[in-house]
């Protein structure tokens, strides 16, 4: 077995728990997981193939140790064939440490070698997501969902074309004027929207990752017309960034999504504010996600 460490520092406290493990795993689709020591892992994919594992040490908001016991292929367990022996008693061991209201994440793998590249890659896109969530985590989040009649890749288009973002996204009543769009980690969405009468506001979101068709995440701010961020105009104790997380599910054709919302960098006060206006904010992405809806049985003709 080869032993590699990872580690990371995030902005809040990190929970660790038995069912936080998906985090760690963005390939995967499905998790069945107990939460007590000893309890059986399933890693599954949509085909049914994955792991067969074990919760071989849980400590609450400390430490989870995987052991990798055999393969799961088209939904049933194997763990005498040459695959699931090369990942018999590897281990996997998180660990989380608090300093000063952050968290560091310690990693340590006990794998074969040959499967050491994949687990590394997997590491790469799940440890930037598990800083996202966990500043999402402080705070009520927002959460709204919606189902379209569309494949997930056009739904993902609509998110990421600026043709498209042009034709729906913005309240009910507004046009959008899009200024700049790049979807990238560390690209902009700044845009305009105006209503009937001539009056306008910017609004812009800042990406922090994308995994393409599933999952956009993205600091959203009112702006300046210059692409600065400013206070929300109906509200000086609105936060200036929310997090966002989209998540884009397929569902027999149809297409599931699901965003989530947080304030970040923000104060008591403006978490608060932020939190009693959830009733208002699912009015408002209701019509929103009314004229994706509109748009998207017009693309599909």
């Amino acid at each position: 077995m080869h032993r590699k460490k990872r580690c990371g520092t995030y902005c809040s406290r990190t929970k660790l728990t038995a069912s936080g493990l998906q985090l760690l795993n963005p390939p995967l689709t499905r998790l069945r997981i107990g939460r007590r020591e000893a309890s059986k892992v399933l890693f599954l994919t949509k085909d049914g193939s994955g792991l067969a594992s074990r919760i071989k040490k849980h400590v609450p908001n400390e430490e989870i140790v995987i052991e990798h016991l055999g393969v799961v292929a088209n939904g049933e367990e194997n763990y005498d064939s040459e695959e699931a022996r090369d990942w018999k008693g590897a281990l996997e061991i998180y660990r989380v440490k608090s300093h000063n209201g952050k968290s560091e994440l310690n990693i340590e793998l006990e794998i074969g070698p040959d499967w050491l590249a994949m687990m590394e890659k997997m590491w790469d896109d799940a440890l930037p997501l598990v800083n996202e969530l966990s500043e999402a985590a402080v705070g009520k989040p927002f959460i709204i969902t919606r189902t379209f009649d569309a494949p997930r890749e056009e739904v993902y288009k609509a998110w990421t074309e600026k043709e498209q973002m042009a034709k729906w996204w913005g309240p009910s009543g507004f046009k959008i004027d899009i200024k700049e769009m790049e979807v990238k980690p560390g690209g902009k969405f700044h845009y305009k929207m105006e209503n009937e009468d001539g009056d306008a506001m910017w609004g812009r979101f800042a990406y922090r990752s994308i995994l393409a068709p599933e999952r956009i995440v993205f600091i959203n701010s009112f702006s300046e017309e210059n692409g600065g961020i400013t206070r929300a105009p109906f509200d000086e104790n609105w936060p200036l960034e929310m997090l966002n997380i989209l998540r884009l599910e397929e569902e027999n054709g149809k297409t599931k999504m699901t965003l989530q919302g947080a304030a970040v960098n923000a104060t008591r006060e403006e978490r608060n504010t932020y939190e009693e206006g959830f009733e208002n904010m699912q009015e408002g992405f209701r019509g929103t996600f009314d004229k994706l809806d509109a748009h998207l049985k017009r693309v599909r003709g």
